[in-house]
């Protein structure tokens, strides 16, 4: 699919297990609609005014993260590289324009971070994404009812219990909005060795994070952000089935909310969330966690 650089799939679960909720044919359609969009760029252009978007206009099905209430379009709108310092990365315009696109055909799940964009620097801080996307919900005068926002604390021994409300207050702020539909940790809360984050393939055994949060810990801060309505579910990203599992039994075991999401590495090309036991540990059968 073309437009794999500005989307991210959502795979939803059924009763058979967790597979993809569009068909070919839909996708063939919202990858032609994109090519066009794509296409129609002028150079100079003086700047048309905001376009009248009907939120009534959604052609995508949608279905819940796991057993939760909280519902995402089958396709959305990853934002990691939106107004970097990129060569290529779409502008703040491109990305009004590339917003308006989805929302008018369906899409109504963004994914973002409070580390986003990346690469960021002079002019494109960290932040900057959120600030866009709420500006463009602002301007466009979007019901946010209709929108499911994802965004991210940065990872790590930033993960704290004072941190996590701290950066959720922060990301809530630029997105101008109450509450965050999901929140998730940006990958683990402990010391992890991952290849794709560029750490050590060989596990840490002299402690290196001894300060960082117990499961028991975050589990406990994130029902605090749910009860008091600033998100309505939380989940983890770049993490293991280890992780995603041992965060569902502690959250159980305490009575409290379990994660409803995991976002990790998936396409044709990377199938390790296949073959490292997260798609099995996410399964309705087992944990019941949406895989974003």
């Amino acid at each position: 699919m073309i437009v794999v650089p500005f989307i991210l799939f959502l795979a939803g679960h059924t009763p058979g297990g967790i597979t993809p909720s569009l068909n070919r044919r839909a996708l063939f359609q919202a990858s032609a609609g994109l090519g066009s969009f794509f296409s129609s760029f002028k150079s100079g252009a003086e700047e048309p005014p905001p376009p009248s978007i009907d939120p009534s206009s959604s052609s995508l099905p949608q279905r819940h993260l796991g057993s939760s209430d909280v519902l995402v379009s089958s396709l959305a709108l990853g934002t990691q590289r939106w107004v970097s310092t990129d060569y290529n990365a779409p502008d703040e315009s491109t990305c009004f324009d590339l917003l308006d696109l989805a929302y008018s055909r369906g899409v109504r799940t963004i994914d973002t971070a409070e580390q986003y964009p990346i690469p960021s620097g002079l002019g494109s801080p960290e932040g900057q994404t959120e600030t866009m996307i709420g500006k463009w919900m602002k301007s466009r005068n979007i019901d946010r009812k209709t929108m499911t926002i994802a965004t991210k604390i940065t990872g790590a021994t930033n993960v704290t219990p004072k941190n996590i409300e701290k950066d959720l207050d922060g990301s809530l702020k630029r997105l101008q909005t109450d509450y965050a539909d999901v929140y998730l940790l940006h990958w683990p809360q402990r010391y992890q060795p991952q290849s794709n984050w560029g750490q050590s393939l060989q596990y840490n055994y002299a402690g290196e994070y001894r300060r960082q949060v117990t499961f028991e810990q975050l589990c406990e801060t994130m029902e605090k952000m749910i009860k008091k309505g600033k998100i309505r579910g939380w989940g983890l990203c770049n993490d293991s089935a280890y992780g995603l599992t041992k965060c569902c039994v502690t959250a159980k075991q305490m009575g409290l909310t379990p994660p409803i999401a995991f976002q990790g590495d998936f396409s044709l090309l990377d199938r390790k969330s296949c073959e490292n036991g997260v798609l099995e540990a996410a399964s309705p059968f087992n944990e019941n966690v949406g895989f974003m």
